[in-house]
């Protein structure tokens, strides 16, 4: 099973990393912002982490603020 992590806080990849999730790959948008990380469990599952929205602008293709 794939899970995708929305979320609008950039504490959430440390809080991920701390319950041992490690970034697999990230993926960017064509102007280098960060969409969002593929990351993996301590048993290689591996789920999505989108990039928080940012102030007037979106970083992610589908969500606008």
């Amino acid at each position: 099973m794939h899970i995708d992590i929305s979320t609008d806080s950039p504490d959430e990849m440390d809080r991920l990393r701390r319950l041992d999730a490690r970034p697999l790959r990230e993926i960017r948008g064509s102007d280098g912002r960060l969409w969002w990380t593929i990351m993996a469990d301590i048993e290689g599952t591996s789920s999505a982490l989108s990039a928080p929205l940012t102030s007037g602008r979106y970083t992610q293709p589908w969500r606008r603020k």
